[in-house]
Order: C-alpha cells, then sequence, then structure tokens
C-alpha cells in the first residue's frame, strides 16, 4: 500500500493506492479544505495540523485502513531550482559505479544559506572529459566524469513544519518530501514534449509554480507566491464584495477574456450591510482579465530572464485549479505569443476515478507515479534509471 498527502493553500488531499504487478490503482482518496496556510507556507501549526487530522481520518474512515506511512508534497514560495555538476577525476581508466557515485554525490554538494534545505535531487546524465548527454556512462574510458543534476531546494522551516503537523502532532511517519510540480509534470506532459522543449505553469490558490523541461529532463524550477487566491483578493478589493463571494462569483461567473463576457447583471447577496449588490458579468471579467495577465507577464518575465524562451517550442502548458477559467488557453495564447494547452492528468495514471481527471488534481495524481517509483527503487538495476536510483539511495539523498 502506498498513501500520499498533498499540502495545498486551498486544499488537502490524500489517498491511499495498491501497486500490484506495478498496476497502480487508487483504493481511496480524500480532500478537505486546508486551513492554516497561506501562498503555500504554514502560517498556523494548530490549524494545518487540524486540516491535515481531518483529511486523513476522512481517508480511514473511506478505506478501513489505519494509514501510518506516506510521502508528502507541496509548494512554497521559497522553493528554487540549481544547475548544478559534480565530478569524479583520475588517471584514465574504465567507469565503474563508483566513479558515478562519486560525481553524483559531489553535483548535491551546492553551497546554499543554513536556512535552506535540499528537498530532490533531479539526475539528469554524465560527462565524460566534455562530451555530454551519457545516460550510462558503466564501462567506458575517461579522465573526468561529471554528473549533472537539477538540485530542488525548499526552506528549511517549512520542511520542518510540515514535520511538526504530520509526524509530532499526528503521529504519522513521512517516508519522503516532493515538490508537488514534479507529481503535475508527470501525469500532464507528454514525453514529446519534455525532448522538444516546454513549459509547465501550475497556478495553485497561493502559489504559481514554474518549470521548464528539455531533452526529457528538467532545466529550471521556480514559485512565487501569486494563484487562484491573488485573483480572488483583486475582485473583492475591485467590486468591493467579501473575500468568499469573490471567490463564489469567480468560480461560477468567471472567465478570463472581457469581451467573451456578457453584460448580465449578477445579484451578490447576504452583505454585511443586508442588501444585494449587483455586478455585470464584463466587470467581473474585466478584473480577472486584467490580473491573470499580470500573472502571465510575471511568469513570462521569468522565462524569458532565464534565457529559456527560445528552448520551448512544445509551448506552454497549464494546470492547477485556475486554469478551470473559461478563457484562460486564448488569453494564454494572446501574452505568451506560444502555442498554450490545458493540461489534465492524462500521462502515467493510475486506474482511477474520472473525477479525478481535472487540472486541479494534477499534482495529486501525478504524485502516485512517483511514489510508485520510490518503492521500485530495486527494479531494473542494468537500466540507467533503476541504476540511478539505487545510487541515490546509496547516497542517502532519499529527502
Amino acid at each position: 500500500m502506498i498513501s500520499i498527502l498533498d499540502l495545498g493553500t486551498s486544499k488537502i488531499s490524500a489517498a491511499l493506492a495498491s501497486n500490484e504487478n506495478n498496476k497502480l490503482k487508487i483504493l481511496d482518496f480524500s480532500t478537505v479544505k486546508s486551513e492554516g496556510f497561506q501562498s503555500g507556507t504554514i502560517v498556523d501549526l494548530n490549524l494545518a495540523s487540524q486540516s491535515i487530522k481531518n483529511c486523513i481520518s476522512e481517508l480511514e474512515s473511506k478505506s478501513q485502513q489505519k494509514i501510518k506511512n506516506l510521502y508528502v508534497s507541496f509548494s512554497d514560495e521559497k522553493i528554487i531550482g540549481n544547475e548544478t555538476t559534480g565530478h569524479s577525476t583520475g588517471n584514465e581508466r574504465e567507469i565503474v559505479i563508483k566513479d558515478m557515485k562519486q560525481a553524483m554525490k559531489s553535483s548535491t554538494e551546492y553551497l546554499v544559506p543554513e536556512n535552506i534545505d535540499l528537498l530532490y535531487p533531479v539526475f539528469k546524465d554524465f560527462v565524460i572529459d566534455g562530451k555530454e548527454g551519457i545516460a550510462d556512462p558503466r564501462g567506458m574510458r575517461g579522465v573526468r566524469l561529471q554528473a549533472k543534476t537539477h538540485l530542488i531546494y525548499c526552506s528549511k522551516n517549512m520542511k520542518n513544519n510540515i514535520k511538526q503537523c504530520v509526524e509530532e502532532r499526528n503521529n504519522l511517519k513521512i517516508q519522503k518530501y516532493f515538490f508537488s510540480q514534479l507529481g503535475s509534470a508527470d501525469c500532464t506532459l507528454s514525453n514529446d514534449q519534455k525532448n522538444l522543449g516546454v513549459c509547465l505553469i501550475d497556478i495553485g490558490a497561493g502559489t504559481t509554480d514554474i518549470t521548464v523541461y528539455k531533452s526529457g529532463k528538467i532545466i529550471f524550477s521556480k514559485v512565487f507566491d501569486r494563484g487562484g487566491e491573488y485573483l480572488t483578493d483583486r475582485i473583492a478589493f475591485h467590486l468591493e464584495i467579501p473575500t468568499d463571494k469573490a471567490e463564489e462569483m469567480k468560480l461560477k461567473h468567471g472567465t478570463a477574456l472581457e469581451n467573451q463576457a456578457s453584460n448580465e447583471i449578477l445579484k451578490v447577496g447576504n452583505l454585511n450591510d443586508g442588501i444585494q449588490k449587483e455586478i455585470s458579468r464584463r466587470d467581473l471579467a474585466k478584473v480577472i482579465e486584467t490580473h491573470l495577465s499580470l500573472l502571465f507577464r510575471e511568469c513570462l518575465r521569468i522565462v524569458q530572464d532565464g534565457g529559456f524562451d527560445d528552448k520551448i517550442p512544445a509551448g506552454f502548458v497549464f494546470t492547477g485549479g485556475t486554469s478551470n477559467l473559461d478563457g484562460i488557453q486564448e488569453l494564454g495564447k494572446e501574452i505568451m505569443q506560444k502555442n498554450v494547452k490545458i493540461g489534465s492528468p492524462e500521462y502515467n495514471i493510475p486506474e482511477i476515478s474520472e473525477s479525478l481527471l481535472k487540472p486541479q488534481y494534477s499534482t495529486f495524481v501525478g504524485m502516485l507515479n512517483f511514489c510508485v517509483k520510490e518503492e521500485n527503487k530495486h527494479f531494473k538495476f542494468n537500466s540507467s534509471e533503476g541504476m540511478i536510483d539505487q545510487i541515490r539511495g546509496w547516497l542517502g539523498l532519499e529527502m
């Protein structure tokens, strides 16, 4: 059995899955409203712990199973990614696993501030005496072996707070931490997109996660603290309505394009003064388009500043709950000036309920496949992927 817990700003999800004969199946899942989180960060330990308890209790009740160990995925505005290279040198020789271990370990020894912790290392490939793109260097000859790695870091405080909420306050054991975007990418991006070059933008409630893939490997990752709740706040501010009403309006009547909205008048009731307020669909769409455009332009700036604009011919894939907004694909194309696709779980997915095949569950569904890979580290030692996973285990890189 495999148990996962996905921590988000607006919701917390948990699942229990079986993995028999390499066939993954979700047995039960639960989703509850998340409290105590802001922009992906825990801001209230008591509320966050209770939300986690509610989610796990619901899953245990549905499955009639006691949850003890689980994998945890999360996003946080302080998550950053770095490209690093480690090396192993000596006289010209035939390369063996010991050399690979040394190079891979060296690639993870990147100096970072004390408040930052390594979340997950994504080993990419090897270089022998300047020749790049080598998946498995065993048996080859060379003097200098290098390992290229994408390191994903998170706030040490965030990791400690999650541990306190999950382990100390709910008596559960965390098997491994994951950056949630890795799960989203696993189930929303095709191998062709990853090989050609693509940017995945996961717009959650409190954060927007950006990753770039090229030649099948992750080459960039970044998180910033603006997401669906930012749009809700702007609607509440500009239309002068309570936040809960703004969220309801966004979900029921929102569209990302002002010129596609009608002039229909919507009535917002139960306000503090006891009266109803009238708002047109077009005014609502104007606020959404204005601020969603700002969010997209920030994403585009990040991609361009990193020098990745010409490395993503497959364009952009939007996922996360906010990508359900009508017109968001068209607005994205207009601003990004590239192909834009809405990403729902469709690759590497287990047997699941159709209700989970939606953008807001991309991370949740994708993480299951990641967890299975962790469970199956022993398989296919003669394959480069399985071999690298085992080396990572030997190095103690099971974060």
